[in-house]
This record gives C-alpha cells, structure tokens and sequence, in this order.
C-alpha cells in the first residue's frame, strides 16, 4: 500500500538538500515497520495483530525484514534519509510473488481479501509500500523514492510498476495518475470494524 500525505511541518530548503535515496540497512528497519504500518490504512494491523503471542504488528514486519528468503527483505528496499532520519521507504518486489499468503495468515481474517491476489500484472514490479513519514511529507520525498523504484524497474527489464491504493483515499491516487499510474481494477475488499475504508482498493499500473 502506498502512501503520500499533506506535510504538517516546514522542513527548512537546506535541509531538504541533504535527503538521500539508498538502499535499506539493518539498521533502518525500525522506522521502515512505522511507515509501513502508516501507508498500509489498517491492513498491516489487520493482518498481523495478534497472530503470534508477545509479538505486535512492528514486531512481525521486522522479523520478516531480517528474512532473507521473504520478499520483504530489509536489502530489496530503498529508504530516504533526511537529517540521519528515515523520512520515508518503498519496498518493490516482483508481482509473482504477489499470493495469498495462506497457512500465514488465518482465514478468517484473509476470506476479507478473497479477490485482493487474484489480479496481477505479469513483469511487473510491485509498490508493497510506499510510505512518507508524516514529519517530512509535502516535499516531494515520496515522488523521489518512485522515481528510484521505476528507475529500478527498467534496469532490471520489467514492463511495469504496480501498485495498490485504497479507493477511498483521493489524494494518493491523484498523486499517482499525475505521475502516470492507471487503474486497472477496483478490488471489493469486505467490510470489518478494522478496516475503515470504503469501495475497497485500486490496483493501478504504470507501463513502460
């Protein structure tokens, strides 16, 4: 889930010079679990609240963070650093590994997303999370780390990247059809107190 927001706080323009685009560390996957959790609009809790006892939400996106065979990888994600601070993550990943996770998720809470992994976009480069922390928003921080995600892309020969956003949420999607993204379908995603959302998610492509 992607994630781009209206700054609340004026970052000073020398400081803004000093933001850096690169790869993920260890170090960074703190942080990287916090946005993550921010951009998802309740589907990170959702899924992973309570599903393995002494272990919140944070707790599980940093294990999977430290797996190196999960596509979650701390290395295959890119993290912006403002003032040694992470401003804001993407974390692409192939959409063929884009599947219903089952046997990790329980499902009663995945019977909500029954038509969520059906739709892909075969050589495509999936957005998982494209999130600006709420600090360092409305700077432009999130289309410099898409632009990196793209240029990506292309080096490594996808046609595309995809992405998805909640339908309801009309300034990220206006966001991303001003960079050039498409919809491509409207995904019901079943009602739940936890999920707030209405008209369910969008699956957008942008096309090279």
């Amino acid at each position: 889930m992607a994630d781009e927001g209206i700054n609340k706080n004026y970052i000073m323009l020398e400081e803004y010079k000093t933001l850096k685009i690169k790869e993920a560390s260890i170090n960074n996957i703190k942080d990287m679990a916090e946005i993550s959790i921010m951009a998802s609009g309740g589907m990170d809790e959702f899924f992973f609240d309570d599903l393995i006892k002494d272990l919140n939400t944070h707790d599980l996106l940093c294990k999977y963070y430290k797996d190196k065979d999960s596509e979650l990888f701390y290395e295959n994600s890119l993290v912006a650093i403002l003032d040694n601070k992470v401003a804001g993550f993407a974390q692409p990943y192939d959409m063929k590994y884009f599947v219903k996770p089952e046997g990790l998720i329980p499902e009663d809470r995945l019977k909500y997303f029954n038509d969520f992994f059906d739709h892909t976009i075969p050589n495509s480069l999936y957005l998982h999370v494209l999130g600006v922390h709420e600090e360092f928003r409305g700077h432009g921080i999130g289309t410099k780390l898409l632009n990196e995600v793209c240029k990506k892309a292309k080096t490594l020969n996808y046609n595309a990247v995809t992405l998805h956003a909640w339908h309801d949420n009309a300034l990220v999607i206006k966001l991303y059809e001003r960079y050039g993204f498409k919809k491509v379908i409207n995904i019901d995603i079943k009602n739940h107190p936890n999920l707030n959302h209405e008209s369910g998610i969008d699956l957008m492509v942008l096309k090279f």
